[in-house]
C-alpha cells in the first residue's frame, strides 16, 4: 500500500481506487523453476538465497532453507486497480 500510495503521490493521482487482498495458506513444499532464473521456491529467503547456478546448488539451497525452517507457510496478496475511463454499470445496459 505504501508503494502505491508513494507512486500516486509522485503522479499526483487522486481519483477512485479499488483494493483488494488475498493471505492464503500454503502447503509446504519446495520445487525448482527455471522459468526466470533458476531458483529454489516455496521459501522466505530472498531469491539471490535460492539462486541455483549448477545440479549441486539445488540441494544446497534445499539444506539452508530446511536448517533455518524458512519454508513459506502462506502468501499475501494485495491488489490496487485504479479507474481508466468510464465504467458503464450493470443498470445503464439494462434500460
Amino acid at each position: 500500500m505504501a508503494r502505491f500510495k508513494r507512486l500516486a503521490d509522485q503522479v499526483k493521482y487522486t481519483g477512485p481506487v479499488s483494493i483488494g487482498g488475498d493471505c492464503t495458506k500454503l502447503c509446504q513444499r519446495l520445487s525448482y523453476s527455471n522459468d526466470f532464473g533458476s531458483h529454489v521456491l516455496g521459501s522466505v529467503l530472498s531469491m539471490d538465497q535460492c539462486e541455483v547456478r549448477d545440479v549441486e546448488d539445488i540441494d544446497t539451497a534445499i539444506d539452508r532453507i530446511k536448517s533455518q525452517k524458512a519454508t513459506a507457510t502462506q502468501v499475501r496478496a494485495i491488489m490496487v486497480k485504479v479507474k481508466c475511463g468510464e465504467i458503464v454499470s450493470f443498470s445503464t445496459l439494462t434500460k
